[in-house]
């Protein structure tokens, strides 16, 4: 293997991060007796955006705290001729989830919110809440009997930001920005503009604000949404025509980035920067239902969590459709992470495992 892939086994690597759509990719690229290397894991890639009809997509791996891999492939803008690059801001829809929960228990570690506190007590009002808490909310359990059954819900997750509010009185935007973008360089990545259409309301209008870049911490805002991807879904020949972005933010989902910024994002996360080992952990366990006899969940505090033949694998997908769709994949016994973005959703629609929390049935439809 070649020299800066340090190692890592592009092959096993592969039909680990899509429980079979790389393998199949880089199977058709990579005779079996050779040994792969790191032209061979572009050519997988690129084989797989040609055969899902994807426009642009641009792909990262982390390996023992160092990205060892970072490019794009295909177009960010088809018209206008611009290569998808490591640096080109997609959309990441679901993705969001992880970083907002890293978010959340960094505000946990320094005792600003407390998980099994009811989310009332931070302002957050839900409609028949039976005891719903800030643990509720991250692990998607929050619906029914609380702890019981988790029923992913994005615009329950959302609430989280009412939660960060209420304990600190700053923003989800301003903390984010804070503690996580600054501090890690992350340039490339913004939240939507519109936060639920808040028109001329306070929250509104600092998106507005932050949309044109006003203030230290926004001021690279514009750039991004001048690089960012251009959108695409597909016509009636599947050929790939302007899509749409969907104009939102909230903790569940409307993180602007690119794969460069969320793999600075990864090895500050697995450095332990943001949060400690410990509060890692206990993001990565899956959670523990309430209703005793049952299996437990496969999400843990923001994160899927799942063992697939034998490798523990913490992950998340983000889809909007038209033009969203991303992969965020660890295998922490490993300590390698592969990350995926593209302009169109075919990363997940033709997966039906992924969309429904389980890459062991991720085989194309």
């Amino acid at each position: 293997m070649e020299a800066g892939v340090r190692g890592v086994d592009v092959r096993r690597a592969c039909a680990w991060i899509c429980a079979g759509a790389l393998a199949c990719a880089l199977s058709a690229a990579v005779p079996a007796t050779a040994e792969p290397t790191r032209d061979d894991f572009a050519t997988a890639i690129e084989s797989m955006r040609q055969a899902l009809g994807i426009p642009g997509l641009a792909a990262a791996v982390v390996s023992d705290g160092d990205v060892v891999f970072a490019e794009g492939f295909g177009h960010a803008d088809i018209e206008a001729g611009i290569a998808a690059a490591a640096s080109t801001p997609f959309g990441l829809a679901s993705v969001t989830k992880p970083i907002a929960a890293t978010l959340v228990m960094s505000l946990v570690e320094d005792g600003s919110i407390e998980l099994d506190e009811p989310v009332a007590s931070y302002g957050v009002s839900i409609v028949g809440d039976r005891g719903i808490t800030v643990r509720h909310l991250l692990t998607h359990t929050s619906e029914g009997t609380p702890g019981a059954v988790h029923e992913y819900n994005g615009d329950r997750y959302g609430l989280l930001g009412g939660v960060i509010e209420g304990a600190t009185g700053r923003t989800f935007a301003d903390l984010l920005s804070e503690r996580i973008l600054i501090p890690f360089d992350m340039t490339d990545t913004a939240l939507n503009p519109i936060n639920n259409w808040g028109g001329l309301s306070a929250s509104g209008l600092e998106d507005f604000a932050r949309a044109l870049g006003w203030g230290e911490s926004y001021s690279h805002y514009p750039d991004v949404y001048r690089r960012l991807a251009k959108p695409y879904q597909f016509g009636e020949d599947h050929e790939p025509v302007e899509g749409m972005y969907h104009l939102f933010h909230s903790p569940a989902a409307g993180l602007v980035s690119s794969v460069q910024d969320l793999a600075a994002f990864d090895v500050a996360l697995d450095g332990f920067e943001i949060v400690e080992r410990a509060t890692f952990t206990e993001m990565t366990t899956p959670a523990v239902r309430t209703q005793p006899g049952r299996a437990d969940l496969s999400y843990g505090l923001g994160w899927y969590v799942q063992d697939f033949e034998g490798v523990r694998m913490v992950w998340h997908t983000g889809r909007w459709p038209p033009s969203t769709s991303a992969l965020y994949l660890k295998i922490p016994a490993e300590r390698l992470t592969f990350i995926v973005a593209a302009n169109t959703d075919n990363l997940t629609v033709p997966f039906p495992g992924i969309g429904g929390g389980d890459l062991s049935r991720s085989a194309p439809m």
